[in-house]
């Protein structure tokens, strides 16, 4: 299509064999401005060239420092050194053709400082340093014969702006050279991080100045060496999913083609750490080997995960298509989980399969040791399982992912919080599903168990979680829980009231037993009080807020009859179990504007009293003392 200018001058003053030029071009966003006098002598011209200024809206202005000696006729031109400048950037060209002998084209003393980059709007993140750069080329008609060129960074600083990881990157003695020599072209480089590390190497591209074919043919040669002091570095690119430590030394040779490369070497880890945010681990001691042979990569790492081991091994072959991956995954005594509500000890024997169209990981984990604290999860609600989210379900099958493994739970796995504290033991198979649902099979064991309903704990007898293929978070349920209470009139043996619960997690039932059998209200004062109800009033209401608290389909009806039999204007349930902050409220209007209350929470076993004072158009005051503390609140409340 051709460049269209906008303008276009020519002012010529004086003779043939001396006179004065002057031209102006304007193109889009650039303005060209130049002056030259000169002879035309032999058949060509002579003269020197100054007063160059190029102005662009975006580069700025470059002039011209000193002038150029410019000669050309039909068997030679040759430009003397030409350099323009433009505040700390430099360019300076020479140039010579002959049409017996070839043609050559230098530029030296180039100096670019890089911050020029972000006034340009080249790059977004902040840049400091001064590239210093030499280049000259020789060839003949449209082929080159030979080049050279330099390039040196004595100091780059690159800011990434703020973030958890590094803010700052800074090399020095940065160098890259280039020659070409038979139409090959030859690159070294090399360079040094701030903590001494260092990146070297070369390639070669065979036929790389007259290759005709498509540039990702080229065949490659080089070979790269590395030694990288410390591999924080690297928790740049890797994020939150994976922080490494340690040093790192590779040396490798490159063959193959420039658009498939192969890779022949050895990449050494030593002393590393990896840490793992999401599962709360960190293998410590990494070492190993990465070995690359052609478009295959062979890896074998280990390292020591809390008291125990754990080990990686396996290949990537990318030299079929789609590439594909097998990982073995195995260990010891390994810590493979340590967040806040969970830690796992256990010994993984794991085959981990990836692709460029899916995943799988299948085998089996024999758990050691494991502490689960259900209060310290973080609840969140849940969707309805019949909500189904287009863009989850697009990007899941765009790389699906498999799992089967068989779960062993050793003598030491353990489940405390909301009252139950419980050892587990069995086997269960977990599994994923075409729906992307976790299923399970197999059944836990509740042993050496307790849980305590509303602080009176009960021993389990006998706790069962079945999993028959369903989602893996709602188990079939068969618990029975118990307690035995010394009583005179039932013998040496008391008497023994607990729980039976069964069903599923999402929807189960609880049935209140007793040897010798009674009514569930004294029942349930046996479990509360270790008394039965019956001519003890006084307790009614509490053993009624438990009912209803705890889904026995009581307690509204005890609610009612206690609320009916007691001298009350207000008696409810308030609060939750799961946050152990169920209360019963008993209350009386003393007047109109005055009434008092009395709030017991089952859990503590502790109660405040509260008179509130009403003023009218919504405004209170109320008091609040118990034996921990005395408050006084004035309360503003106004009807929706």
């Amino acid at each position: 299509a051709g460049v269209q200018a906008d303008a276009f001058g020519l002012k010529a003053e004086g003779t043939i064999s001396s006179h004065m030029l002057s031209a102006e071009l304007v193109l889009e966003q650039t303005r060209l401005q130049a002056e030259a006098s000169g002879s035309v002598e032999d058949h060509g011209w002579q003269g020197d060239i100054g007063g160059l200024v190029v102005s662009d809206s975006r580069f700025g202005s470059w002039a011209q420092q000193d002038s150029a000696h410019l000669r050309a006729g039909p068997d030679e031109a040759v430009l003397d050194r030409l350099c323009l400048s433009s505040n700390e950037n430099q360019l300076c060209a020479q140039a010579r053709w002959e049409k017996t002998t070839g043609w050559s084209l230098a530029f030296d003393d180039l100096k670019l400082a890089l911050s020029s980059l972000n006034d340009w709007s080249i790059l977004e993140q902040k840049i400091g340093g001064v590239v210093a750069a030499d280049f000259k080329v020789e060839g003949i008609d449209t082929s080159i014969v030979s080049g050279t060129g330099n390039v040196t960074v004595p100091e780059l600083e690159l800011e990434l702006g703020p973030n958890r990881f590094f803010e700052q990157f800074i090399w020095y003695d940065t160098q890259v050279s280039f020659y070409i020599q038979d139409q090959d072209l030859t690159t070294t480089f090399q360079t040094r991080f701030v903590d001494d590390s260092k990146f070297s190497g070369t390639i070669s591209l065979e036929d790389g100045v007259a290759f005709s074919g498509e540039f990702s043919d080229l065949p490659l040669l080089g070979s790269i060496e590395a030694d990288i002091k410390e591999l924080d570095i690297l928790s740049a690119v890797t994020s939150d999913f994976l922080l490494p430590k340690g040093s790192l030394y590779a040396n490798v040779n490159l063959n193959g083609t420039l658009g498939t490369p192969g890779i022949e070497g050895d990449v050494l880890l030593q002393q590393g750490d990896l840490r793992i945010p999401m599962l709360g681990a960190q293998l410590t001691g990494v070492k190993g080997t990465i070995r690359f042979m052609g478009r295959r990569l062979e890896l074998d790492l280990s390292g020591d995960s809390g008291s125990g081991q754990i080990r990686a091994a396996g290949l990537f072959d990318f030299s079929r298509e789609p590439w594909q991956a097998g990982l073995t995954l195995s260990g010891t005594n390994a810590n493979l989980l340590n967040r806040r509500m969970i830690t796992l000890t256990a010994d993984p024997d794991l085959e981990l399969q990836l692709g460029a169209t899916g995943g799988s990981l299948v085998g089996r984990v024999a758990v050691s040791e494991a502490l689960v604290e259900v209060e310290k999860i973080d609840r969140s609600t849940s969707e309805s399982s019949d909500v189904v989210f287009v863009d989850d379900l697009s990007e899941s099958s765009s790389w699906p992912f498999h799992y089967d493994l068989d779960l062993i739970l050793g003598d030491q796995v353990e489940v405390v919080g909301h009252g139950l504290t419980a050892r587990l033991e069995g086997q269960l198979k977990v599994a994923s599903n075409p729906n992307n649902i976790t299923v399970g099979r197999g059944r836990l064991d509740i042993v050496d168990g307790s849980f305590a309903i509303f602080g009176s704990p009960l021993t389990i007898e006998r706790g069962r979680l079945s999993f028959n293929g369903g989602p893996v978070d709602n188990p079939g349920l068969d618990i029975r829980a118990s307690k035995r209470v010394d009583e005179a009139g039932f013998g040496a043996n008391g008497v023994k009231v607990g729980v039976n619960v069964t069903g599923s997690a999402a929807e189960f039932e609880m049935e209140l037993f007793a040897l010798p059998s009674m009514e569930d209200a004294d029942i349930l004062a046996y479990i509360l009080l270790d008394k039965p109800l019956t001519n003890d009033q006084r307790n009614a209401g509490v053993i009624s807020a438990a009912a209803e608290a705890i889904g026995l389909g009581k307690g509204t009806r005890l609610l009612s009859d206690v609320s009916s039999m007691l001298s009350v204007d207000d008696i409810r349930v308030e609060g939750r179990m799961e946050s152990q902050e169920t209360s019963l409220v008993v209350g009386k209007n003393l007047s109109e504007q005055l009434s008092v209350s009395y709030d017991y929470n089952l859990f503590k076993n502790a109660g405040s009293f509260r008179v509130r004072y009403q003023f009218g158009k919504g405004f209170s005051v109320e008091s609040r003392n118990s034996m921990e503390s005395n408050a006084v609140e004035l309360l503003f409340s106004v009807e929706r």
